[in-house]
């Protein structure tokens, strides 16, 4: 993975990406089967009981929509997934000694990454992570185009490919509102597409809710949504590292 001395992150420092990481993927009650972890911007929307389906490994995931460029700068992976939705066979997980593996892997940082637990976990189980349908972890941006946009979008650069998105689509489980800029369904914004689906759950738990304010930088990016769109889908055109400095820019403001 590289020569450098440290772990490029918004953490702190490595002790930080540690004490996140074992909460993410530690659990105290052994007597669960399988557990599921969930991140906090997404919503389930269908049946998960078929996730047992895809139990026989010790941690399994969706692959992620991202530009198979990074997985060259992380070292070559042989795949990339996203964290935000994480299946475990807790008898597997125990038994492979996976947590000990990651653990190892963060007390000895020697890569330059971007994402901490999602590169964390898939340099460290590069090989080693089950590959759970699309329709588990569905992002806001396979929401955002037609079907030409779709195609173009996910093109052959890409993790994930068009087909699979559509066939996912059909019968989606989970809704991960990743993508956009990082513009959330609970912010103010006439981009994600999740926006009405999330109002009607939070209305149903909290009727006085309110959105957030986006950054002076993302409400002139998004002004005009069909420009944003067009934005984006030539974006996912650009060199990777030109996309890199592009994503970074704005997630930060």
């Amino acid at each position: 993975y590289g020569n450098k001395d440290k772990i490029n992150l918004k953490f702190k420092n490595t002790k930080d990406i540690y004490n996140y990481m074992k909460d993410k993927i530690s659990y105290k009650k052994q007597e669960y089967f399988y557990v599921l972890y969930l991140d906090s911007d997404l919503m389930v929307v269908g049946d998960l009981s078929e996730l047992s389906n895809y139990s026989s490994n010790a941690i399994s995931a969706v692959r992620d929509a991202t530009n198979k460029g990074y997985l060259q700068r992380l070292g070559g992976l042989s795949n990339y997934f996203n964290s935000g939705v994480l299946f475990f066979n807790t008898k597997e997980w125990t038994q492979g000694n996976y947590q000990d593996k990651l653990i190892h892997f963060m007390e000895a940082p020697c890569i330059d990454i971007t994402f901490p637990d999602q590169d964390i976990l898939n340099c460290a189980l590069d090989g080693e992570i089950g590959e759970l349908p699309a329709k588990y972890n569905l992002g806001a941006t396979t929401y955002l185009f037609g079907s030409f946009g779709e195609r173009f979008y996910y093109n052959s650069s890409m993790n994930v490919g068009y087909r699979e998105i559509a066939e996912a689509k059909k019968d989606p489980k989970i809704l991960h509102s990743t993508g956009v800029l990082g513009i959330k369904p609970w912010q103010k914004n006439r981009i994600n597409p999740f926006n009405d689906v999330f109002m009607k759950y939070i209305y149903e738990v909290n009727p006085e809710f309110t959105k957030e304010e986006l950054s002076l930088l993302k409400r002139a990016l998004t002004a005009n949504p069909q420009l944003f769109k067009l934005m984006i889908l030539f974006k996912n055109r650009l060199p990777y590292n030109v996309q890199e400095v592009a994503r970074n820019l704005t997630l930060q403001k």
